[in-house]
């Protein structure tokens, strides 16, 4: 059962960005929304649109920018990036205690069980694909207790649709299992943010802004055959037409 607590609440985001020629471009403006906990929000946008340097706002990774953000709590906002930052000479418990070093081996384990590394903990990442090495990134954030996970498109990475989607299925999963730390995806593929948004934030781009807000009407429990079902694939369309509405002609969004 979703919470009516408010975890995040960002007020009128404006980003700006001077290029290496002084040229100053306007990311994003004005951008405001809530997430509730145990709420998984995606922020569907187009490439340019700023989702990046938003999420990194919201981490606290980058700090100059104008507006307000404001927490429930002191936790941490953890980022996973488009890219895994796994170090490959450590093993899988390693990795997660190098960045979590006050975490105990209890939650370790606990996280390291949930994204599905069990009877992994000693293999080195080294050669392992990325989706193993994205499920390494999910536990090194869960172990700490975070507020609030902010995940960067890293499914675009992933070729392999079985992969991406056992993917998608467990970080609907690990939505139920840490139920006090809320979830928020950026992304510009629609079917994967449909798929796991309870809340969806669509984006236009020069500059970013937040133009709708999808309260997502699907059932709580998600598999594949939902992929299919008239419900989804009118929900997607719908979406999909204010998207190309909203953006350039030129800018596309995958399906």
């Amino acid at each position: 059962m979703k919470s009516n607590k408010v975890v995040l609440e960002a007020k009128s985001l404006t980003k700006d960005y001077v290029d290496n020629t002084g040229y100053k471009i306007r990311l994003f403006e004005d951008l405001s929304f809530t997430i509730h906990e145990n709420e998984f929000t995606v922020i569907l946008a187009p490439y340019g649109s700023g989702k990046s340097t938003l999420l990194k706002i919201l981490s606290r990774t980058e700090t100059d920018f104008e507006g307000e953000i404001i927490k429930s709590d002191e936790r941490i906002s953890a980022l996973i990036a488009d890219t895994p930052t796994s170090l490959q000479w450590k093993s899988v418990k390693e990795n997660i205690k190098f960045t979590a070093k006050e975490v105990s081996e209890r939650e370790v384990q606990k996280a390291i069980d949930a994204v599905g590394l069990t009877g992994y903990e000693d293999f080195s990442p080294h050669s392992k694909s990325y989706g193993f090495r994205l499920r390494i990134e999910l536990a090194r954030a869960l172990a700490k207790n975070p507020l609030i996970v902010l995940i960067d498109d890293a499914l675009d990475n992933i070729d392999d649709e079985k992969t991406r989607f056992e993917l998608l299925v467990k970080l609907r999963e690990l939505n139920k299992i840490y139920d006090k730390t809320t979830f928020l995806f950026a992304t510009n593929n629609l079917t994967d943010g449909l798929f796991l948004s309870d809340k969806l934030l669509l984006m236009s781009k020069h500059p970013g802004k937040i133009i709708e807000r999808y309260e997502i009407p699907l059932p709580e429990e998600r598999d594949a055959s939902m992929l299919d079902s008239k419900e989804f694939l009118e929900l997607r369309n719908s979406i999909l037409k204010r998207y190309k509405e909203a953006n350039d002609k030129f800018l596309t969004v995958k399906i």
